[in-house]
């Protein structure tokens, strides 16, 4: 690992501003949980992150890789994302229920982010900022609950998981596999 001559340490391509001390800065809901400060800044620019997000995602599947949604919500919060101050822990722990699955040995792809739901979640835990508030899944209420309780999101299962995995991808292909047993047996 690589440090300059006062001894700091370099920053790697995989670290997130709020890991470097050297980038602290005072920001919005300084020392408030990472949901509320990402609330804060949602409410603050009048933020729609469904559509700053959409841009990463080139095939509009609704998931996208762990990196690349890294990237785009670095883009999305724009200026803002130094003040955000995200940790890697923190970012880990918004994350983490919205992964489709998880490697789980070496040389499996990485995980991906579905993005849509994330964004969705948290455009309502902002307390719905724009107009397409009726179309979100989840309320404020639930998220602030789960927050409250230790955990951004309430654990998902393996079962869930790959549901929400199969409802996403029959959402965007038109079909699933009760129209594809529907189909054989005819």
């Amino acid at each position: 690992m690589s440090a300059d001559a006062v001894g700091r340490r370099a920053p790697q391509p995989n670290d997130m501003p709020g890991d470097i001390p050297e980038l602290g800065s005072v920001g919005l809901a300084e020392g408030e949980p990472i949901w509320d400060r990402m609330a804060m800044y949602v409410r603050q620019r009048n933020l729609d992150l469904r559509l700053l997000l959409d841009g990463l995602d080139k095939w509009n599947r609704g998931f996208v890789p762990v990196t690349t949604f890294r990237r785009a919500l670095g883009g999305a919060f724009g200026r803002q994302w130094l003040e955000l101050a995200m940790t890697t822990e923190e970012f880990d722990s918004v994350v983490e229920p919205y992964l489709t699955r998880k490697p789980e040995v070496p040389g499996d792809p990485e995980a991906y982010v579905m993005w849509q739901m994330f964004a969705n979640d948290v455009m309502k835990y902002a307390g719905d900022v724009n107009e397409n508030e009726k179309y979100f899944s989840r309320t404020a209420k639930t998220i602030k609950q789960r927050v409250e309780h230790g955990s951004a999101m309430a654990p998902i299962s393996a079962e869930a998981r790959m549901a929400a995995t199969r409802a996403a991808f029959a959402n965007q292909c038109g079909f699933d596999d009760d129209t594809r047993a529907a189909a054989e047996a005819q």
